[in-house]
């Protein structure tokens, strides 16, 4: 390690300010390589980001705010539902051009950016794997963000290992009974709509994502390692 340092400050010695300059550089153009499309989301990402998000990121953080309205902010430019379909609000884009936007939006706050878009990660599934009759009920309103969105995969006992998870859901009549704990689901207690990792039968039967709303789920925060 100590070698790679010192050929490093070799390299540098030529530019301009020395080591410390460069270290504090940007050597990297974000926009090099990009369509003239993505460059345009990419403009209007980084100008969102840095009038809502960077003047308030500090705040957020330490006071521990969801911003709700600034999130609806951004599905006012179209980044609630990037890469849903357009028939039901969404923008239709791919998901390099969605990840463009994401970066962009990150230079104002990843921890809201990370938020947006698991948001956005909810939407596709319903999008993707949901009934005609689900799109509509829900798709609209989670790409205005009216309804917010959480991905529910983690389990307390198993973390994020898919293949192991415990959660069930168990066929009654027309609908299903779901029963598990769940563990870190960011914007949980705050969101509307749950998409629900479960098994519905045994381990090697598959899994079901289950759209739910929240009026139903027991949330328990942890605060300083406190459950609340």
């Amino acid at each position: 390690m100590a070698a790679v340092l010192r050929q490093a400050r070799r390299v540098c010695r030529g530019f301009p300010g020395g080591w410390r300059a460069l270290s504090n550089a940007s050597c990297l153009d974000p926009s090099e390589g990009l369509a003239e499309e993505q460059r345009q989301f990419q403009k209007v990402a980084v100008e969102f980001a840095a009038r809502e998000m960077a003047p308030h990121m500090r705040e957020w953080d330490e006071k521990e705010i969801f911003p709700v309205e600034v999130c609806r902010k951004a599905a006012e430019l179209g980044f609630g539902g990037l890469y849903v379909r357009e028939d039901v609000g969404g923008s239709g884009l791919s998901r390099l051009d969605s990840s463009v936007i994401f970066e962009a939006l990150a230079t104002g706050c990843v921890s809201t950016t990370a938020y947006i878009s698991i948001h956005n990660m909810c939407a596709w599934m319903i999008d993707e794997f949901g009934s005609q009759e689900l799109r509509s009920k829900y798709l609209p309103h989670i790409c205005s963000m009216q309804l917010l969105a959480s991905y529910c995969l983690t389990e307390p006992d198993y973390g994020s290992d898919a293949a192991n998870l415990q959660t069930s859901a168990k066929r009654d009549g027309d609908h299903y009974v779901i029963n598990g704990s769940k563990a870190f689901i960011s914007g949980a207690g705050d969101t509307d709509v749950y998409i629900i990792m479960t098994r519905t039968g045994a381990k090697d039967d598959g899994l079901c994502s289950v759209p739910y709303v929240s009026c139903s789920v027991l949330c328990r925060h942890v605060h300083n390692g406190v459950m609340l």
